[in-house]
C-alpha cells in the first residue's frame, strides 16, 4: 500500500542516501539506494575502458548529447561507492593526464538523487517501503505557487560568551537564549539545563547566528563538562569547526566559513544572506524552486541557486552537465571587441531640485531579455542556423528575422528592414501584443542589435526554459500580495538578478560571455525604444540608468492615469513589463563632492506622494557612515517629509541648520564611542598609502 507524505531532506551516509519525510504529523527516517553515473569523453576512449576494468570498475560506451546540441561517445560509469567518487574522478583524469573531459562528475551526492528522483524539498510524495528501506519513492506534488509548510517544530538559539568566538573556543558561555528565553547559572548549569530542553523541544529546524562556529563551539563545550548532545535526530553528529575560506568579490576579499550541516534536523543560519532578506519561507521557496537541499541553499549564496538548476534543467533533457566550463570566449576584433564589451545605458542626471518626477521600472528586465529573445550561451552565435559563420556586423541597411513561438508551437517568421547606423535594430514587429501578467511570447530577432551576432532560431535555449517558470511565479506572488508570498517573491528577485551575472562569470557550467553582452546590447536598445515613447508623450527624461527612469513634465503635476497609458505602450514596444515604483512631490540629484559640475546617477533622495522617502548614495545609506551622522541625517529627512513643494523645502532649511548645530554640540560635550565607530572593510593587506585602512592592517599583524 502506497504513503503519503511530504519530502523535507536527503544526505548520503555509507553507500545510502538517508530521507527524511514527514509523515503522520512527525519526522521520519527511511534509506534509500543511489549510485550516482559519471560520464567520461576522450580520445583513445577504449583504452580508458580497459583501464577502469583492471580495477574492477565497469563502464558502458554510451552516446549522449552536451547542453550545444553536439553528439559524442562517452563512457557512463555507474559510482557503486559514494565515498570513492572523488577519487574516482582524480584517478581518471591522472590516467588521461588530465586530458579528458568529465560530465555530471560534481554534482553533490544528494542533488543528484533529488534530479534522479525528481524530487525537491518540501513537495508531496507517494511511496512504498519495507522495514524503513524505501523500494520506490515518487513526486506527485503539482509545484504549485500555494503550497503549505507542515507545523515543524523551531528553536532559536542564542548564545553569549565572555570574549567573542573568532579569539578562540577557550572562552566560557555566560548565556544562552533559546526563544528569547535566556538560561543562567555557571557554565556547567547553563549547559545542562540547554541540553534538557533541547531534548524536550526535540526541534526539527535550529535557527542560529553565525552557527557554523557556535555550534561546534557548544559541542565542545559539552564534551568538556561530561555532557552528551547529538544535535542531529538519529544518526552521529559529524562536524566540526574546519574554518572557512576566503574569496575575492567585486573588489573585496571575504570570508565564509564551511557550513554545518544536521541530520534529521534543519540548520539555518539567520545571519546567512538568504535568510536575513527572505527568512524561512524564502529559504523554502528557493529550496523547491531551485531543486536544493533547505540547508544547502539556506547557506549559500542565490548564484549557487541558480546554477543548480540550470544543472538540472539539463539533467532533466538528458544533457551532459560539464564538470568544468568549456565554452571559450570567440575571438573578436578590436573593433567588434570595442562594440560589444559594454554595459547598460545610463542618462546623467539633471543635478538639483525637481518637482512631480515619476520613477519608471521594468520588471526582471534583464531575465525576460533572455526569455523573449532566446539567449542561452547554446543560442548566440549557434552553428545550427543558416546564418552561422558569416559576419553580422554591418553598417547600413540589416536585415532582421523576427521569430515568435506560434499557438503550435512552431517558429513563425516575418522580416524588417532598418537603416540605423551601426546596424542597430528597432524593435521587432510584434505578431500580438500580450498583457504582462501572462507568459511572454518567445519573440527575438535572429540579429542583436548594434553588436550583430546571430541567436539560434530553431530551438529554445536551455536558459530561458529555466527562467520563463521563474519570471511567471514571482509575478504571481507580486500580484497576490501577503507576509509568505512577499518572502517568496524576495528569494526569487535574487536569483533573477543573479542570472545575468552568471552568464558572464568566467566558472559557471553554462556561461558565456557573447550571451552576455547580447543580453546588454538589447537592454540598451529597450531603454533606447522606452526613451522615444516617453518623449514622444512630452515629458523630460531627468535620469536614467540600466532598466529605472525619471521622468518629468516642467511645470506639470503626474497624471497616474497617463503614465499607466505610457507603460502600456512601453511594454507593447519592448515586451517586459515596466511598473510606477512611484510619484514623487520632490527629489534631489546630488553632484559629486569632488566636482559640483559633475552628476553622479547613484546620489539622490526624495519624497513620495505616500510619505514614503527614497535615498541612495548618500551617508546615511553607507555602511562605513558614524552612527551619529546616519541618526542626524534621518532626523533631517523626518523633518523634510512635511515639505510638499520646493517653497516648503527652503522653509525648512533653519530647522535643518538648527538640527545640525545640536549633534555638532553633542560632539564636543563627548559622544559615545559607538556613535563615532567609523566601519571599514579590508580588501588586502598590504597598503602603498597611509590610509585608515592600511593602519588598522599593521595593527591587525602586528
Amino acid at each position: 500500500m502506497a504513503l503519503h507524505g511530504i519530502f523535507i531532506d536527503c544526505y548520503p551516509l555509507a553507500n545510502e542516501i538517508i530521507v527524511w519525510l514527514w509523515v503522520d504529523g512527525k519526522m521520519q527516517r527511511f534509506a534509500d539506494t543511489f549510485y550516482p553515473k559519471v560520464y567520461a569523453h576522450c580520445d583513445l576512449i577504449l583504452n580508458l575502458q580497459q583501464a577502469l576494468a583492471s580495477f574492477r570498475i565497469n563502464s558502458i560506451l554510451k552516446r549522449k548529447k552536451l547542453f550545444t546540441g553536439e553528439s559524442i561517445q562517452v563512457l557512463e560509469i555507474s559510482v557503486y561507492d559514494v565515498s570513492s567518487l572523488r577519487k574516482l574522478i582524480r584517478d581518471i583524469e591522472r590516467e588521461k593526464e588530465y586530458d579528458v573531459d568529465l560530465f555530471n562528475a560534481d554534482i553533490p551526492v544528494e542533488q543528484y538523487y533529488l534530479f534522479e528522483k525528481d524530487l525537491f524539498p518540501f513537495c508531496e510524495v507517494e511511496f512504498y517501503h519495507e522495514n524503513g528501506n524505501v523500494l520506490a519513492i515518487k513526486n506527485v506534488d503539482k509545484d504549485g505557487w500555494e503550497y503549505n509548510i507542515p507545523p515543524l517544530k523551531l528553536l532559536e538559539l542564542d548564545i553569549t560568551t565572555e570574549e567573542p568566538l573568532e579569539k578562540g573556543f577557550l572562552t566560557e558561555i555566560k548565556k544562552i537564549s533559546i526563544g528569547g528565553v535566556s538560561i543562567g547559572g555557571s557554565e556547567k548549569e547553563i549547559l545542562s539545563e540547554f541540553r534538557k530542553k533541547f531534548l524536550d523541544i526535540d526541534p526539527d529546524i535550529v535557527l542560529t547566528r553565525h552557527g557554523n562556529v557556535v555550534l561546534p563551539y557548544l559541542k565542545g563545550r559539552l564534551r568538556y563538562h561530561g555532557l552528551d548532545l547529538n544535535f542531529s535526530r538519529t544518526d552521529p553528529d559529524e562536524f566540526s569547526y574546519r574554518g572557512g575560506k576566503s574569496y575575492f568579490s567585486y573588489g573585496r576579499v571575504l570570508y565564509k566559513d564551511y557550513p554545518v550541516f544536521l541530520r534529521g534536523r534543519l540548520h539555518l543560519d539567520r545571519d546567512a544572506f538568504l535568510y536575513s532578506e527572505a527568512g524561512l519561507y524564502g529559504v523554502v521557496e528557493l529550496a523547491r524552486t531551485c531543486r536544493m537541499p533547505v540547508q544547502r541553499i539556506g547557506m549559500r549564496s542565490p548564484g549557487s541557486g541558480i546554477s543548480n538548476l540550470q544543472c538540472y534543467q539539463a539533467f532533466k533533457e538528458n544533457y551532459l552537465i560539464p564538470y568544468k566550463k568549456s565554452l571559450v570566449e570567440k575571438f573578436k576584433t578590436a573593433l567588434q571587441l570595442f562594440e560589444a564589451d559594454r554595459g547598460g545605458i545610463i542618462y546623467e542626471p539633471i543635478t538639483g531640485f525637481h518637482e512631480h518626477a515619476a520613477e519608471l521600472d521594468f520588471s526582471s528586465m534583464y531575465p525576460s531579455i533572455m526569455v523573449n529573445h532566446n539567449i542561452s550561451p547554446e543560442t548566440v552565435l549557434c552553428d545550427c542556423c543558416p546564418s552561422a559563420g558569416k559576419s553580422h556586423y554591418t553598417r547600413g541597411e540589416t536585415e532582421v528575422r523576427t521569430t515568435m513561438m506560434a499557438g503550435d508551437g512552431h517558429f513563425a517568421d516575418a522580416k524588417c528592414h532598418t537603416g540605423h547606423p551601426g546596424g542597430v535594430v528597432p524593435r521587432p514587429v510584434s505578431a500580438s501584443v500580450v498583457p504582462p501578467a501572462t507568459p511572454l511570447p518567445y519573440q527575438f530577432p535572429a540579429i542583436v542589435p548594434g553588436i550583430g551576432y546571430h541567436i539560434c532560431t530553431k530551438r529554445i535555449g536551455l536558459i530561458p526554459k529555466v527562467l520563463k517558470p521563474i519570471i511567471e511565479r514571482r509575478l504571481y506572488y507580486k500580484s497576490h500580495p501577503n507576509g509568505i508570498n512577499d518572502a517568496r517573491k524576495t528569494a526569487l528577485k535574487w536569483i533573477l538578478v543573479t542570472c545575468f551575472g552568471y552568464m558572464g562569470f568566467r566558472k559557471a557550467k553554462f556561461g558565456r560571455i557573447e550571451a552576455h553582452e547580447a543580453i546588454n546590447a538589447y537592454a540598451r536598445q529597450h531603454l533606447l525604444d522606452a526613451s522615444r515613447i516617453i518623449e514622444q508623450h512630452g515629458f523630460q527624461i531627468v535620469h536614467g540608468i540600466i532598466d529605472s527612469m525619471y521622468i518629468k513634465k516642467e511645470g506639470k503635476e503626474m497624471a497616474r492615469k497617463e503614465l499607466e497609458q505610457m507603460c502600456r505602450e512601453i511594454e507593447e514596444a519592448v515586451h517586459i513589463p515596466i511598473a510606477i515604483e512611484g510619484i514623487y512631490r520632490w527629489m534631489v540629484f546630488l553632484p559629486s563632492v569632488v566636482d559640483k559640475r559633475i552628476p553622479v546617477p547613484t546620489r539622490f533622495y526624495g519624497l513620495f506622494d505616500d510619505g514614503r522617502l527614497k535615498a541612495r548614495g548618500i551617508e546615511m545609506r553607507k555602511s562605513d557612515t558614524p552612527l551619529i551622522v546616519c541618526r542626524m541625517q534621518e532626523e533631517m529627512f523626518e523633518a523634510l517629509k512635511t515639505a510638499g513643494d520646493q517653497a516648503g523645502f527652503a522653509g525648512k532649511i533653519p530647522l535643518l541648520i538648527g538640527i545640525l548645530k545640536r549633534y555638532v554640540g553633542k560632539l564636543s560635550k563627548g559622544a559615545g564611542r559607538e556613535e563615532l565607530t567609523i566601519t571599514r572593510k579590508l580588501s588586502k593587506l598590504g597598503y602603498s598609502s597611509a590610509i585608515p585602512q592600511a593602519v588598522i592592517a599593521k595593527k591587525l599583524l602586528a
